[in-house]
């Protein structure tokens, strides 16, 4: 069984499998990460993951923070080899430990820049509570889940050593995917805001406004993305692009959303690409016509950056057929949207 950990670099690929025996579900898991060589699949090494996210889980249902919990640069690999367990450096040659970075216990998500490791800690065994919480698939806010307070905690990756950490009443409510690294800069959102902090010292620069509903810890997450002097933030309800700054709001589109997962945003030779949802009135509707799986709209828009103008329509009938795009995130390249 996958869990969607999937990265590549150098040559060599890197995933979390479960290994346990498939006679029957209830079977106890053994869950691996496994690095193999990226032409050939010849296996490099294995290293023991000592608890995941249960293979019991409801169809569908999550966490949808659990890929970013590996992450492969160069000759480096970081990961988090146990649910809860703090995040460690390997070397992707051996698989050996580099070392382990202190403080980072219960970490959700990884993101590495710039030579920064920056982590997202919370408690990922409220994720797992949580899958047994789901009333359906398309649900976007947990039943009866704990709230937990969060802190994001930055490395020098060399050293290991602890550069700063955000513990206050910005980082508290963060909400899970959201953290945005580019330049000098880092983003994340926390229900009510869009938080911007610097990278090298933890210092927030602004704050703006960018409410939405929902705790986001099942199948379905916003999108932040921050390209130039611009960072986009997308929901099921709005895309809305701000400053980097001074946080000063730019304009206002359409939302969107993914098949039980985060809306697709891609910045392209100065163009904004998603599918806008289909509206009436004030509420989302699935248009069953374009596309029963539940991301509505005809139409790829390409809008400006500065803008927000749409400069490019793109029927969606060029995609092939009814398909699935939620099992992996949709990806692009400067010419092409791969779906």
């Amino acid at each position: 069984m996958y869990k969607r950990q999937v990265t590549s670099s150098n040559g060599r690929i890197f995933y979390i499998l479960d290994e346990g025996e498939i006679s029957l579900i209830h079977r106890p898991s053994k869950w691996k990460l496994i690095a193999r060589d990226a032409f050939n699949g010849k296996l490099l090494w294995k290293r023991d993951i000592s608890r995941w996210i249960t293979q019991l889980a409801n169809f569908r249902a999550g966490p949808a923070q659990m890929p970013r919990r590996l992450v492969s640069v160069g000759d480096r690999v970081f990961v988090t080899l146990g649910l809860d367990a703090a995040v460690e450096m390997l070397d992707a040659v051996t698989g050996k430990t580099l070392h382990t970075f202190p403080g980072s216990a219960k970490t959700e998500e990884i993101l590495v820049h710039d030579d920064m490791l920056l982590v997202a800690v919370g408690d990922p065994n409220i994720l797992t509570d949580a899958v047994s919480n789901v009333d359906g698939f398309w649900q976007i806010e947990a039943r009866n889940a704990k709230p937990v307070r969060r802190k994001i905690l930055a490395f020098d990756i060399e050293s290991g050593e602890e550069v700063w950490t955000a513990d206050d009443e910005a980082t508290a409510g963060y909400t899970g995917l959201s953290l945005t690294a580019h330049r000098d800069q880092i983003y994340y959102l926390d229900g009510a805001q869009l938080h911007c902090r610097e990278l090298t010292s933890g210092k927030e620069r602004w704050r703006t406004d960018f409410p939405f509903r929902g705790s986001f810890l099942l199948n379905y997450t916003p999108t932040v993305v921050a390209h130039d002097d611009v960072v986009l933030c997308l929901t099921y309800k709005q895309l809305c692009a701000f400053s980097s700054v001074s946080g000063e709001k730019l304009w206002e589109q359409k939302g969107a959303v993914g098949f039980g997962s985060a809306g697709d945003l891609f910045v392209i030779d100065g163009l904004v690409w998603t599918i806008p949802m289909v509206r009436f009135g004030a509420a989302v509707v699935w248009n069953r016509k374009t596309d029963f799986l539940g991301q509505a709209g005809s139409e790829f828009w390409g809008m400006d950056l500065h803008s927000g103008d749409v400069k490019k329509r793109v029927s969606r009938g060029i995609l092939p057929g009814v398909h699935h795009h939620r099992c992996y995130r949709n990806k692009a390249t400067e010419n092409f949207l791969v779906y």
